[in-house]
């Protein structure tokens, strides 16, 4: 009887801030049980799902199973008729004017939390959006995305620190001096993150062009925030700093056409015919594959040198990147086409006459 009274004291006691043993425990076993449930819940979507599940399914299963989570603790709590009010207003400290509680500590994570989701919706928009005016470069989107969730999440932290009582407007004052001094050492790079901004909204160069940096044509492989790689004709990866891209001349071989002229200068011998010449040039000319259509070949007299007349011949090709290629096949050609006609490709010579002077 006595061991029945202690027990039923011990039910009918309560503990710390009104909670009663029974309810506890009922709460845990509720809490334990919503873990299980969740588990359960996890595997049978699991079932569901195909090899390749789509992202609605994927936002499914994580959803519903948090749900569960969440409103199987909320019972839990409910259950064993923990305090929230007590608890959640309990001060913990005090941050400049603002204590510092769980509900306060609660609330800013709410925020960092939507700051996260936002950040997720303005992206996949973002993304869809540029998708569809024909933007579909991974790193550009990417790079995109990060500059996004970075400006999005810095927000949020900002509201959520406000929220704790974190004055900002000081904070940013005492890191002045210290962000100066950053500034200056990190300059270089500073200035190439935003070129890089500006290379990824203004598109002047993207992904695939070739360009000619410094003499050398080179072909974009990845724009980066800090840096650019290419590949040049040597098939030699180069990193470019976008400072370089963005406050140097670059010529785009392909910004709105990829059109380009291959030239090649030849000189003949004074004595040959001019005419037939220019009729040889022009037809070796027009025979090349590298030729665009639509684009006949032009060939022009330079001028008189000291030892030939100079003529130069152009074709046009709509492939950048063969350019060697396409100035070495026009070299071949007008070769053969000279010594057909046995036109002589003349070079410098230099005429010595020898005086013998008779002795007086």
């Amino acid at each position: 009887m006595d061991s029945l009274e202690a027990i039923q004291d011990l039910i009918q006691t309560p503990l710390w801030g009104g909670i009663y043993p029974l309810k506890a425990l009922l709460g845990l076993l509720l809490f334990y049980g919503t873990l299980e449930m969740s588990r359960r819940l996890r595997r049978w979507l699991d079932s569901l799902e195909t090899d390749r599940p789509t992202k609605q399914q994927a936002k499914l299963r994580r959803w519903g199973t948090r749900s569960v989570l969440i409103l199987g603790t909320l019972a839990s709590i409910g259950v064993a008729g923990l305090p929230l009010s007590t608890l959640l207003s309990h001060r913990m400290t005090t941050l400049g004017d603002t204590e510092l509680t769980l509900m306060t500590l609660l609330t800013a994570g709410l925020v960092v939390f939507l700051s996260w989701w936002f950040s997720q919706l303005v992206q996949e928009a973002m993304q869809g959006s540029f998708r569809r005016r024909g933007l579909t470069e991974e790193g550009t989107l990417n790079a995109i995305n990060r500059l996004l969730h970075y400006g999005v999440m810095a927000v949020g932290l900002g509201v959520a620190l406000q929220t704790m009582g974190v004055n900002l407007a000081a904070l940013f004052a005492a890191g002045a001096v210290f962000a100066v001094g950053i500034g200056f050492a990190l300059q270089n790079i500073v200035q190439n993150f935003v070129s890089g901004v500006i290379l990824l909204v203004e598109r002047s160069i993207t992904t695939r062009d070739v360009l000619e940096i410094e003499g050398r044509v080179v072909v974009v492989e990845n724009i980066g925030i800090r840096s650019t790689v290419v590949r040049n004709q040597d098939d030699e990866e180069v990193i470019v700093p976008n400072g370089i891209l963005v406050q140097t001349t670059v010529k785009n071989l392909t910004l709105s056409d990829p059109l380009i002229r291959v030239r090649a200068t030849v000189g003949v011998h004074y004595e040959s015919d001019m005419e037939q010449v220019a009729e040889v040039l022009a037809n070796a000319a027009k025979g090349l594959p590298s030729q665009a259509e639509n684009k006949p070949p032009a060939v022009l007299l330079l001028g008189f040198g000291p030892s030939s007349v100079d003529w130069e011949v152009s074709i046009w090709t709509r492939h950048p990147w063969g350019l060697p290629e396409a100035r070495s096949d026009l070299h071949r050609a007008i070769w053969r086409a000279l010594k057909q006609a046995d036109i002589t490709i003349a070079y410098p010579q230099l005429d010595v006459n020898l005086k013998r002077e008779e002795a007086l």
